[in-house]
């Protein structure tokens, strides 16, 4: 057969790369592929081949490796460490052909047990409260969606398990996709290959379009969405990124869809396949786990709020997000907060987005003690402080106003020379009690904008020079109240 002079002189080059592809495919089928589409747009489709992305098996190994590493100078960090008699790993969400291969892979290369993975045993470690950890699975973060809603519902039910830490491993991610899940689960995360923009077809400055002239590569951006909307209803795949990630096994829904889709007859270039069997499959024996460890504690003995302060007892205390977690971390370890309040340790475990759950905050009061909420005082667009107050009922708690950095020195801070160039001049607010609004524009500047590992450093300094000492000594006044008084309608507030 003699092929379209549109393509007959690039057949060479569609053949060199194929074979350097990490995946088997016939020469043929990319060539049909390619002559689906209009002839103008041929050279579109092999643009497309020269740069996608795929990720083969050596890949995949090396990148699993690469991220339980990130995974396990983090768990060190936090005093967290990673054992096999302390944290069990799972796919992320309904965990498909693609996350049951990930976490096969990732079990065999790092030699972990098989006992380590979550399953019908998993409920007897639960209940017993032996599991720290938990390690979560996955390919891919593209938008971060799946990966958020997922791990504030596993907090939920985990939590009153006794289970402090949630880690996302991926083999690659977007770094939109990663900040997400920081910012808005208790999660820490780890991609080894993060990937940008620049690295999709959606940003006109992206290598994709290299060699063509500025003004025509919206049209190019333009006919890729003609062609992702025939083909898949989706333009430029889940959530517009664009990517051009093939793995061997499978093909991110976030990739462009002219490569997977197959609506109105299309033939796709690497097939996509459905999900199945992931952390979601266990949640029945999760649930499971709760009620025993509910029922075991009723039993021992009925419901009483927290027991004053021991000596030889652990307080967990109980925080809403990632950046209080490891302020309160820093607290514990460089300023001795357990001696301060009077036990002989403090737990600190981050509830992420599910610290307004009623559901949770009943189990935590049921199962938790002693314990304590530390809240931020910040209500907008939040639910109603009384009703939060209300499912506090039996649980010491302080609210901080309108945060954590209300234990900060603003005016120590803003003369920080490693500080100054990001915060800027100190807003004209009175010294003494600064607006809400600084205190939240510090903990955006310094914090949510920069990646874990900046935070985490900022936060130790932070700790180690700018603490506001005064407040912190209300602090540990309050914290004493709350666990004496013991209920609810006698909540601390500070700041």
């Amino acid at each position: 057969m003699k092929f379209p002079h549109s393509i007959k002189s690039d057949l060479d080059e569609v053949s060199a790369i194929i074979d350097n592809w990490p995946v088997r495919i016939d020469f043929d089928s990319v060539i049909k592929w390619i002559l689906q589409f209009d002839s103008p747009d041929h050279n579109l489709a092999l643009r497309i081949i020269r740069n996608l992305n795929i990720i083969g098996q050596e890949d995949i190994n090396n990148a699993l490796a690469i991220a339980y590493s990130k995974l396990m100078r983090k768990a060190v960090e936090k005093n967290a460490r990673i054992t096999s008699n302390n944290t069990l790993f799972a796919g992320i969400g309904n965990a498909g052909k693609s996350g049951s291969m990930v976490s096969y892979h990732f079990r065999l290369i790092n030699e972990l047990s098989e006992e380590n993975f979550i399953g019908p045993e998993s409920q007897h470690y639960l209940e017993q409260g032996r599991i720290d950890n938990i390690v979560l699975v996955d390919d891919i973060i593209s938008t971060g969606n799946q990966a958020t809603n997922e791990i504030n519902e596993l907090a939920e039910k985990v939590t009153p398990l006794g289970v402090k830490n949630i880690f996302v491993l991926s083999v690659c991610g977007f770094q939109d996709g990663i900040i997400k899940v920081e910012n808005q689960t208790k999660a820490h995360t780890f991609s080894a290959l993060e990937y940008t923009p620049a690295d999709t077809v959606t940003s006109l400055d992206s290598k994709f379009y290299e060699g063509v002239p500025h003004d025509k590569r919206q049209q190019l951006l333009s006919r890729l969405s003609y062609y992702g909307n025939t083909c898949a209803k989706s333009g430029l795949g889940y959530g517009n990124i664009g990517s051009l990630i093939v793995f061997h096994y499978n093909t991110p829904n976030s990739t462009i869809p002219v490569i997977w889709g197959s609506l109105n007859d299309w033939i796709p270039l690497f097939r996509r396949v459905r999900r199945i069997n992931g952390i979601t499959s266990h949640y029945k024996q999760i649930d499971k786990a709760v009620e025993t460890k509910l029922q075991s504690s009723e039993r021992q003995s009925a419901p009483a709020p927290a027991p004053a302060a021991s000596p030889s007892a652990t307080l967990t205390m109980f925080v809403e997000g990632k950046y209080d977690e490891l302020f309160f971390d820093r607290l514990v370890e460089d300023k001795s907060l357990a001696s301060l309040l009077g036990f002989s340790d403090v737990s600190i475990v981050s509830l992420g987005a599910s610290y307004l759950s009623p559901r949770l905050v009943q189990t935590l009061v049921r199962t938790s003690s002693p314990a304590m909420f530390i809240l931020d005082d910040d209500w907008k667009g939040r639910s109603p402080r009384d009703k939060l107050i209300e499912n506090l009922q039996g649980i010491p708690c302080v609210f901080l106003r309108p945060s954590t950095f209300c234990l900060v020195d603003l005016l120590s801070l803003f003369t920080d020379p490693e500080f100054e160039a990001e915060l800027g001049p100190l807003p004209p607010e009175p010294a003494e009690v600064p607006a809400p609004a600084v205190f939240q524009m510090v903990e955006q500047r310094l914090l949510r904008r920069q990646p874990p590992s900046v935070s985490q450093e900022r936060i130790r300094r932070i700790v180690a020079s700018h603490l506001n000492a005064p407040m912190l000594e209300e602090f540990i006044k309050k914290a004493k109240e709350a666990l004496e008084k013991k209920t609810s309608e006698q909540v601390s507030a500070l700041g």
